[in-house]
């Protein structure tokens, strides 16, 4: 069976490992019957999971248009680089938290793998949002990840604590029998650099190309 290499650098010093999907289900005493399911475990093996590197909590004051911090955190201190938002996104009936916390830089050297973000369901139990999913070709777009928050009770404050699962990522190769590979590595190579600079341009310039051909070819 053959693999593809995913690469890549964590964004920030305190930034969690992933992990597979199946292996954190087993950190569960307990079995369960779809466990055992083939159509569950080949989808969990290429699934892996970001977890918070912090504990953070903040209330979005739809009224005055206004996050409130509840402790004094990494999110808190830097802010400006960690959390992204519009006065549109304040004022939704629920609101929209961009944030970037955990994140890493992806890429890889094989043609045309997507990278799906996927919503982790004990985000909506435990921590007062849905993370919002998306796709796009990597192989043509290194890029950082990020969590898209969507508040599900904008009068209770989302609280995320150190471990919790935040969002699923899946690699999605030609080949969907692939083995999916993981290597974090220390830095982003200069001609991975040079393209993410070129994408970038492209993208201010609002490119059509950017789109059609970069973000979202045809296969």
């Amino acid at each position: 069976m053959s693999s593809v290499e995913i690469f890549y650098v964590k964004n920030q010093k305190v930034t969690q490992p992933l992990i597979r999907e199946i292996d954190f289900e087993k950190q569960d005493s307990h079995r369960y019957s779809y466990q055992m399911c083939p159509v569950w475990n080949h989808k969990a093996n290429r699934t892996f999971i970001a977890f918070s590197p912090i504990d953070y909590s903040f209330t979005v004051d739809v009224k005055n248009k206004n996050v409130i911090y509840h402790d004094d955190t990494f999110l808190n201190n830097d802010r400006r680089e960690n959390m992204f938002l519009t006065m549109d996104d304040l004022t939704s009936p629920h609101p929209i938290i961009q944030v970037t916390v955990p994140s890493y830089f992806f890429w890889c050297k094989e043609p045309n793998v997507w990278l799906e973000y996927k919503d982790h369901p004990l985000t909506a139990a435990y921590n007062n949002f849905i993370s919002i999913g998306g796709w796009f070709n990597l192989s043509n777009h290194p890029k950082d990840s990020s969590v898209g928050m969507k508040v599900l009770d904008e009068t209770k404050p989302v609280v995320v604590k150190k471990n919790n699962p935040v969002y699923k990522l899946c690699f999605h190769p030609i080949d969907l029998c692939s083995e999916i590979e993981l290597i974090e590595v220390d830095s982003i190579p200069s001609e991975i650099q040079d393209l993410v600079d070129l994408n970038q341009q492209k993208k201010s310039k609002r490119d059509k190309s950017f789109f059609t051909e970069i973000l979202f070819p045809s296969r």
